[in-house]
């Protein structure tokens, strides 16, 4: 009993000291770290990484939901990488949520505000709560987050009014509920963003600000930037403002979008303003949202924004000169500006003005765009015109309800009142850029047609700015050979304009076709280009139509048809005359009419015309004869290679003698003629003849040539489908047959046969003659065959040539054996107050199986956990079953033995013994029971040793012996149970 009390005493301490060490670890994470644990009881606050917004009094703690932090308890909601939070099972009805960890309040007295944003209406489908705490014992009730306003709340956004927190609470918890619409949809939340706003007595910094821009001369945007050079403006990064893709839009990849020739000036209302209307990084972020997510552009439309004091955010990923998503079908070579806030009666501040003017002369600089002039934008589909607009144009300027880019905002952005400022702010940006100057076709020189040999002037305007002034020298390059150009110089003025005009002519030889050439302006050092197109057509031609009767001129009717580039031209009479046509190839056909019996067309029907040139097409007319005729053939029409075939021609009417002239697969001009070939195809030749009274007749003929066919065989079957049960074989009829005096061994091989299953038939066969003949292949299945449909492929080989067959086996089930059971025991022998598992076998039946083991129903699970209770022959009872119901049973049993006993202490009275008197022993330890049996081996008890009778076992942890051993020495105690195990125990020293 005394050790005993130790012993719990001992783990008492222990214990005490563990949780003491526990305590010491949380209080120094408290300390150091400032971190949540929430495990043993014990409750830290985490470090929350607060974020000043607009100064220290605003701060804020962003939750990236797509790798969740500062979430403690999640019932239902899955976190993942790309979407954020969702519901586990959006189609089931109800809620689910997550709520925050313990966060730290950083005032004495605040104001807070929850945001989240993400997919599948947010502003519906998600409800946010927060609670506070003074001690983290006693928590107030979960208070609701209520919207701040439609304004700023869409499908992908949510953001809620300020609530006090009370006085004196330290410590907050955030909860975000989540639900399914009727249609089993759920939302997505990508991120959570919590607010704390200092409450102090003096105005907030949003209204000072207001005040500020209120008493600020709106009239600024009239007058200039100070004159300076252009250079690149400090601009907020998409990183510094918050942007969630950071540098990168993996949603929408930056496109190439250079030259950029336009730059246009749009306004973002105030839709997406967020709840602090100063925030303005807040602002470009519920932006970049709101097209990302809500309108599913995959980033901001924008290149650049600019806030009312003047600061320039990065918008679009890919840099300032990336193509954007803003100017209705007309992204292309665009940079858009965007101003926050609505310009509809009221102007932008004068700092977002001159920012403006700023960032428009840096792109104007960058890609010499004149800020004062119109210019084309070329449009990259063929469904959308191209527009002739100013070069630093407002969003309207797209015109986008004529095609199928129609958007309210286009037709209204940037407000009436910005728009009205833009030709101010052209002229601004203008003097502050560096001088310059541009050169421009005018609209109605853009594409232009010359004929070869004619000239045309092209009218072109010129306008400097930034004080530029000078003569400009005005060349051309990228025509055709055969192009000249007057040169031409203007002297351009300060700040003006100029018209003047390139005169360009063309030669008969300069090459037809369409041409982009380059108009080049340069002076002081700086050279303008500009483009135009330029298509050259060919100088008219003139073409006559004569006749000759018998070899004499003759004029009269004539019915006569000349196609050529121009369409088809129809004549009745000759001579005839037609001009203005163009270059090409003309040919004459003759329809009726004339003399007497039309001849031919000379020099030939088909003539081609140069440009500025003549033809001239002749009728021939002769007396009446009759027609001449020729046929031609090939004999024989088919032959093989190495043989000959004669090509015979016979003409008929017109006047002889014939003459003959044989082109293509022959040559000569005798009426027949012999070829032998070499090669295979179909070989063609054209036999002309002509005759005495000029006509002319012409024939074709073909020969084919095959190859000699060689020696080869046939392999087909009749039935290709067999059926066999696994283990048994399947025989399939098949048929060679010999082709052209074949005459080999033939081996056959397969492919696509089940495991199991081979071919026992003879692989190889001789194959000759004229019949066909009968092969027997036998597939022979095993019963480890599985059971199906196995196309498969047989294939002969033999004397060069190879075939194949497709052919099926289909294999079936044996039937089944007959329904047998058994089982065993592991492990055999058990050790008592130990398990051991009972599995039992199937075999035969109908799978599946299901089991019953020592009466218990374990389906599918052949195997089961059984503890006997005592000590002998332990048996269990299996019973199997089959999916027809049928069942076997069995039973098998193992020997149940007692645990060895253990030893944790010993001691014996009198110490040391006296021979010949009484020794009581005390032993201490386990599993002992009312067979252990007490023994000493020493002086006179030899092995085994002699047993003592006098022994009480207390429960099985404590035996109470006695003994008398009556000579001196020392004994050996041991002590077994039934097992027949022996244990030490100890020794006794027994003295006089």
């Amino acid at each position: 009993m005394q050790r005993r009390l130790s012993i719990h005493a001992t783990t008492l301490i222990r214990s005490l000291i563990v949780a003491l060490f526990l305590i010491s670890i949380t209080v120094a994470v408290v300390s150091t770290e400032g971190r949540v644990s929430q495990g043993d009881g014990f409750v830290s606050v985490m470090r929350q990484e607060l974020v000043d917004v607009q100064g220290p009094a605003i701060k804020t703690l962003e939750i990236d939901l797509r790798q969740p932090r500062f979430i403690k308890t999640i019932n239902g909601v899955n976190f993942d990488e790309r979407k954020g939070a969702k519901r586990h099972n959006p189609f089931l009805p109800g809620k689910d949520s997550f709520e925050s960890e313990v966060l730290e309040i950083p005032f004495d007295r605040c104001a807070i505000s929850l945001v989240w944003s993400g997919e599948n209406g947010v502003s519906v489908r998600v409800q946010g709560y927060f609670r506070t705490s003074k001690n983290l014992t006693n928590w107030s009730d979960w208070i609701a987050a209520e919207s701040a306003g439609d304004e700023f709340s869409s499908g992908s956004l949510f953001e809620s009014g300020s609530v006090a927190v009370p006085a004196g609470a330290k410590y907050l918890q955030l909860r975000i509920e989540l639900s399914s619409d009727e249609l089993g949809s759920g939302p997505s939340v990508e991120r959570v963003t919590l607010n704390y706003t200092a409450l102090e007595k003096s105005p907030t910094r949003a209204q000072n600000t207001k005040l500020q821009s209120q008493t600020e001369p709106e009239s600024t945007y009239l007058s200039s930037v100070s004159t300076q050079a252009v250079s690149t403006p400090t601009i907020i990064s998409r990183t510094e403002w918050g942007c969630p893709d950071g540098e990168v839009a993996p949603s929408a990849p930056p496109e190439p979008n250079t030259p950029v020739t336009h730059l246009i000036v749009h306004h973002t209302l105030t839709g997406t303003r967020p709840r602090n209307p100063n925030d303005y990084k807040r602002w470009v972020y519920n932006i970049w949202n709101e097209h990302k997510n809500g309108k599913g552009w995959g980033d901001i439309g924008y290149n650049l924004l600019i806030d009312p004091q003047g600061n320039i955010y990065e918008g679009r990923a890919g840099g300032v000169d990336a193509k954007g998503f803003h100017f209705s079908c007309h992204n292309t070579h665009t940079t858009g500006i965007a101003l926050l806030g609505d310009f509809t009666s009221t102007l932008p501040t004068a700092k977002a003005l001159v920012a403006l003017k700023q960032v428009l002369a840096w792109r104007a600089q960058a890609w010499d765009i004149d800020p004062q002039i119109n210019t084309i934008l070329y449009s990259p589909l063929a469904s959308v015109p191209d527009l002739d607009i100013p070069s630093i144009a407002g969003h309207r300027n797209s015109n986008p309800v004529t095609w199928s880019c129609d958007d309210t905002d286009a037709r209204t952005c940037p407000g009436d009142a910005l728009y009205a400022a833009l030709p101010s702010i052209r002229n601004g940006v203008a003097q502050i850029m560096a001088p310059g100057f541009s050169v421009q076709v005018q609209p109605i020189y853009r594409s232009i047609f010359l004929m070869q040999g004619q000239q045309i002037n092209i009218g072109l305007d010129l306008h400097s700015y930034g004080g530029f002034s000078g003569t400009v020298s005005i060349s051309m390059s990228g025509l055709p050979a055969g192009v000249t150009v007057t040169p031409n110089s203007v002297f351009l003025p300060a700040n003006g304009s100029v018209s003047t005009t390139l005169t360009v002519k063309s030669s008969l030889s300069t090459p037809t076709g369409l041409f982009s050439p380059t108009i080049t302006g340069v002076a002081g050092g700086i050279q303008r280009s500009t483009k135009l197109s330029i298509t050259i057509t060919g100088a008219p031609g003139s073409i006559t139509v004569n006749a000759l009767n018998n070899g004499v001129a003759w004029a009269g009717n004539v019915n006569y048809t000349l196609v050529g580039p121009q369409g088809v031209v129809s004549g009745f009479s000759v001579p005839l005359t037609t001009s203005n046509l163009p270059a090409g190839a003309y040919t004459l056909s003759y329809n009726s009419g004339g003399p007497g019996s039309f001849t031919k067309i000379t020099p030939v029907s088909t003539q081609t015309l140069v440009a500025g040139g003549s033809l001239t097409f002749t009728l021939n007319f002769g007396n009446p004869v009759s027609t001449l005729t020729v046929k031609c053939s090939a004999s024989p029409s088919v032959i093989t290679v190495g043989q000959s075939s004669t090509f015979s021609a016979t003409a008929s009417g017109g006047v002889g003698p014939y003459l003959y002239t044989w082109s293509g697969a022959i040559t000569g001009n005798s009426p027949s003629t012999t070829k032998s070939f070499s090669t295979t195809g179909t070989f063609s030749a054209t036999v002309k003849v002509s005759d005495g009274s000029l006509q002319g007749a012409q024939a074709t003929c073909s020969v084919q040539v095959n190859s000699s066919v060689p020696a080869s065989f046939d392999l087909y079957d009749f039935v290709s489908a067999q059926t066999a049960q696994a283990g048994q074989s399947a025989s399939f009829d098949l048929y060679l047959q010999p082709q052209n005096g074949f005459a080999s061994q033939v081996s056959f091989s397969l492919a696509g046969l089940p495991s199991g299953a081979s071919m026992t038939s003879s692989s190889v066969l001789s194959v000759s003659g004229t019949s066909a003949i009968h092969y027997v292949l036998v597939i022979k299945t095993s019963t480890s065959t599985p059971v199906g449909v196995f196309p498969f492929t047989i294939t002969a080989n033999g004397g060069g040539v190879t075939r194949t067959a497709s052919l099926t086996l289909t294999v079936t089930a044996p039937p089944p054996q007959p329904l047998s059971a058994s089982c065993r025991i592991t492990p055999n022998p058990i050790t008592l107050g130990q398990g051991a598992t009972a599995s039992a076998q199937g075999a035969g039946g109908v799978l599946p199986y299901r089991y019953r083991i020592a009466g218990v129903d374990t389906g599918t699970v052949s195997s089961l956990l059984v503890m006997p209770s005592q000590v002998g022959t332990f048996t269990v009872a299996v019973v199997v079953f089959d999916s027809q119901n049928q069942q076997a049973s069995a039973s098998c049993s193992a020997q149940v033995v007692a645990a060895d006993p253990y030893l944790t202490g010993f001691n014996y009275s009198p110490n040391p013994a006296k021979a010949t008197q009484r020794v009581d022993l005390n032993i201490y330890g386990g599993n002992f029971n009312t067979t252990t049996e007490v023994w000493f081996v020493g002086p006179g008890c030899t092995a085994p040793g002699c047993k003592t009778n006098a022994v009480t076992v207390t429960g099985n942890s404590y035996i109470a012996a006695a003994a008398v051993l009556n000579l001196v020495g020392t004994y050996t105690v041991n002590i077994r149970n039934g097992s027949g195990t022996w244990v030490k125990v100890g020794t006794v020293t027994v003295v006089q």
